[in-house]
Parts: structure tokens; C-alpha cells; sequence
């Protein structure tokens, strides 16, 4: 952050990005591999946001937006991934707190989440699904500077492309975020008020699809 206010003088947006990704059950989650998804998760978010807040709070002015889920309201989205909710929502948190905080001092604070599998590297690695069932990852950038130019959103829990809705974009514009051209990805989030899994939704809101394949094997 430092080097950061040197060369430039100032920090106006930061963007909590930097994740890791455990899917297993509280009984398969080692130490080793939990500690690692909360010090990169949570605890990197909020060491990063407090050193941003105290030259966003001098500038009277500042942007925080973590990507992390909406927080999960029903016990049994938690199951098989207890550790990466901890420490996402931990990021989630983060962001809220940052609007409380920030409010007085011009800093706007939200969370930001896909509502489809987006492309890349973890999407990649732990292959999740056919690409054409993933958006490019333009969709959150797009989200990113949205919000960068946005003084009333604050304190917000927001989905990608309902976030855009409210912004003026239509279906029509979300033809551009595919990565198949001729194939519209499924939104794998169910609408606010479904409750459990069945039908036509394989998870709830806030989730994401299931690892089809695991190679996140801890040593």
C-alpha cells in the first residue's frame, strides 16, 4: 500500500480479489489447509482494507469491494464447505464493515459475486463444468468499475449480473460475457425465496456449484 501511495499519491480503489478454494467436509479439512484459506481469505482482506481505509478516510474518499458471497441464511448450504464460507464471508464482512466505518469519510464498501461459474483459474484447475457454461470474467470487471463510479451503493451483498440489471443493462448485454457466443450460461443461483436443493436448482443463492473433480488435495 505504501509503495502504492508513493508512485501515485493516493488510493481510491481496492478490489479484495486474491482467494483460495477448499471444498471438503469439516472432518477432511486439515489445519494446514484451513489456515491457509483464512489467512489468504479473511485475514489478508481485512489486513489490506485497514491499510487502505487510512489514506481513503485522509482523501475523503475511497472504494472497497471484496469478492465473497452473499452470507448463507439456510444451515445446509454450509455443508462440504464449512472452512471456505468461514473465510469468503469473512471477506463479505469485511466489505460491510468498511461501509460502516467508512460512511462518515466518502468511502463506499461492497461485496461482489457471480452468479455464474466465471472463467478462470480455479474454474480451470478444478474443472468446474464445460466452458460454455461460464462467463468471461469481464462481467466482474465491469461490476468493478461500476461501482468505482458509484457514490450510493454501499453496505450491499451483490450479485454480478443483478448489480448491472440495476445499472441500465438488459439481456442484450449480457450476450457479450459468454464464452460460448451461441449458448447462454444457467445462473447457479436460485432466486431469493427458494428454499433447499431440487428441481431445476443444483444449489442456493450464495453457492456455487459443486466440484465435479477435487485436485485440491492437501500434503
Amino acid at each position: 500500500v505504501e509503495e502504492v501511495v508513493r508512485e501515485f499519491g493516493r488510493v481510491d480503489v481496492l478490489v479484495n480479489n486474491a482467494s483460495a478454494l477448499w471444498w471438503q467436509d469439516i472432518d477432511s479439512t486439515p489445519t494446514k489447509k484451513y489456515d491457509l484459506i483464512q489467512g489468504i481469505n479473511a485475514r489478508g482482506s481485512f489486513i489490506i482494507t485497514r491499510e487502505c481505509l487510512r489514506y481513503m478516510r485522509e482523501a475523503g474518499y475511497g472504494r472497497v469491494i471484496s469478492m465473497g458471497p452473499p452470507i448463507p441464511k439456510r444451515w445446509r448450504e454450509f455443508s462440504g464447505k464449512t472452512a471456505y464460507y468461514m473465510s469468503k464471508c469473512g471477506m463479505t464482512m469485511v466489505a460491510l464493515g468498511a461501509a460502516a466505518e467508512g460512511e462518515k469519510f466518502g468511502i463506499t464498501a461492497n461485496s461482489l459475486w457471480p452468479a455464474t461459474i466465471v472463467e478462470s483459474s480455479a474454474s480451470e484447475n478444478f474443472e468446474l463444468g464445460e466452458r460454455k457454461n461460464w462467463r468471461k470474467a469481464d462481467i466482474l470487471a465491469d461490476c468493478v468499475v461500476q461501482l468505482a463510479c458509484d457514490p450510493s451503493t454501499t453496505g450491499q451483498q451483490l450479485i454480478d449480473d443483478e448489480y448491472l440489471r440495476t445499472r441500465g443493462a438488459i439481456d442484450a448485454d449480457f450476450v457479450r460475457y459468454r464464452c460460448d457466443p451461441n449458448f447462454e450460461p444457467p445462473r447457479l443461483l436460485a432466486p431469493d425465496g427458494v428454499e433447499g436443493v431440487g428441481g431445476d436448482w443444483d444449489v442456493r443463492r450464495g453457492d456455487v456449484k459443486a466440484l465435479s473433480r477435487d485436485k485440491a488435495v492437501s500434503k
